[in-house]
This record gives structure tokens, sequence and C-alpha cells, in this order.
């Protein structure tokens, strides 16, 4: 069982940007792929400060817009985690545990569970005594159609011993299966810098300056008002700080550049992007 990621995790700083294998033009990080290369949710900045993530699209989706995180919950759910246990024993100094997937659990709801594909990750054995254990998963083994049991490898020993059958919960990485954001009970992820379809493994931004692309005016907005919310399908919009705050959007960032109230719905100003530093 490897204790490491099977991927490289960065950071990775702007001197070694990320590598183009697909062809010869080398677009770095303006590219789109089959073949993952990196652990999801790997970090690269840029010289001026710019950081974007490296994951993988659950649907299509168009540059300029934000994606948004999906359903990360791998096992147990709603307000109670009771239905989801460990299936051995955590061992003080020990980094593995066992977890039994249902048939109808795993990304693709059969019962199964790809090598590593819960990798950042994480997972939560929830003992009574003496405490909640909360570790990042690096590792899983596969797991056939029809169900079986994965065992997971953490980052970090096991600090408490707790017995078989205890109630867990985990999470799968929030970066495998960002989408188009089709409701307002999630949140964006990041933009991605080029259009992305199904399956495919790419960067988006989070932070620094952005160009957007269907940007919408709320009524209200005047002149001092800088603040950029998403809007209900990855958009971004602008409006009275109050309205805006009163209807919990997420906040985007704030204008680099808008001259004007006027700038209203296919106004693509310049944002200062500010999701994940």
């Amino acid at each position: 069982m490897n204790k490491q990621f099977a991927y490289p995790k960065g950071p990775i700083p702007w001197q070694a940007a990320p590598h183009d294998f697909t062809g010869d033009y080398n677009l770095n990080i303006y590219t789109t792929e089959t073949t993952q290369r990196f652990a999801l949710g790997t970090r690269y900045e840029t010289w001026d400060g710019r950081v974007f993530r490296y994951a993988r699209a659950g649907s299509n989706r168009t540059t300029g817009y934000a994606m948004s995180f999906n359903s990360t919950k791998f096992a147990g759910s709603g307000a109670s985690t009771s239905d989801a246990v460990i299936a051995s024993a955590t061992v003080v100094g020990g980094n593995t545990v066992d977890y039994t997937v249902t048939a109808a659990q795993g990304y693709d709801a059969d019962g199964s569970l790809a090598k590593d594909v819960l990798c950042g990750g994480f997972i939560v054995v929830l003992g009574e005594t003496p405490a909640h254990q909360f570790r990042q998963i690096v590792a899983n083994t596969a797991v056939v159609s029809g169900g079986g049991t994965t065992t997971i490898t953490v980052e970090s020993p096991w600090a408490y011993a707790e017995a078989a059958a205890t109630t867990c919960c985990i999470w799968g990485n929030p970066y495998y299966d960002v989408r188009e954001i089709a409701e307002d009970y999630i949140s964006a992820a990041g933009v991605p810098v080029v259009n992305v379809t199904t399956g495919q493994f790419f960067w988006m931004q989070t932070w620094g300056p952005c160009r957007t692309s269907g940007h919408s005016a709320t009524a209200g907005i005047v002149a001092g008002e800088r603040q950029v919310w998403f809007g209900p399908n990855g958009n971004f919009r602008s409006g009275d700080t109050d309205a805006m705050k009163g209807t919990s959007r997420q906040l985007a960032g704030f204008y680099i550049e808008r001259t004007s109230a006027s700038a209203g719905a296919g106004y693509n100003p310049l944002v200062m992007l500010q999701i994940s530093p």
C-alpha cells in the first residue's frame, strides 16, 4: 500500500510551469486531457500571484464561468453519519483503515471504486472516546462493481485506537467532480482557463486578475461599489452590496476595471478573483 500520493502534488512555482504532454505546442495549463498528471487540487502559482488548481470536470463548461464543487460525500449522509462505519480497527501509529463499499456506493453508484480515486479526500473516525480523528486520504485500494472492502491510507498516523464498526464519514477529493453551477446550494470552486468536457483534467483559476464572462448588473449599483458575486449559473454579478449579501451569494472578488454603472449584461470586466489563494 502506497503511503504517498499517486501523482505529484506540488505546489508548483511559476519557474516550473506544468508541462503539456498532449502535443507539440506545450500549452501548459491551457490544455485538457483524459490522462491525470497531478493530484487533484494541486496548486500552481504564477510570478504575479495568480493561482490555479488542477481539477477533473464532471460536466461541460466554457471558460469565463465558474464551476462548482459537487457533492463530495462518499460515505455518511445528512445530519447523521450512523450509516457508515469502519470495517477494521484503527491502531495507534498505524495509517490505514478498511471500509466496506456497498453495492450502491462509488462514483458510478455500482459499488466500484477505482484505485486512489479518493486521494486528496478526507475521512473522520467519530470515536466517542477520546476524540474524533480527521485525516486526509492519500491512497485507497480498488473495489470492483458490486461492492467490497477498500483499504484507505491516511496522511498521518492514528492518534487513538478505535474499534471496528466505529462510525465514520468519508469525503472524496473536492476537485474530482467540479461542474457547471446549477443551483445555489453548492459553492464555486474556480474558473476554467479553457473549455472543458466531462471527464477531462484541466486547470482552473482561483485567485488573481481574471477575465469574466456573462456579467450582469443588479439594479441599485452605484459608484464605489466594487464587490462581485457569483450568480446561480457561475456568471459574475454586481449590485447593491446589501442586496447581494441578502441573497447569500458567494463573494467572487472585486473589480479591477469597471468604469460605469451602465456597463451591464454582456460586459466583461477584469476581476480580482478571490476564491482560494
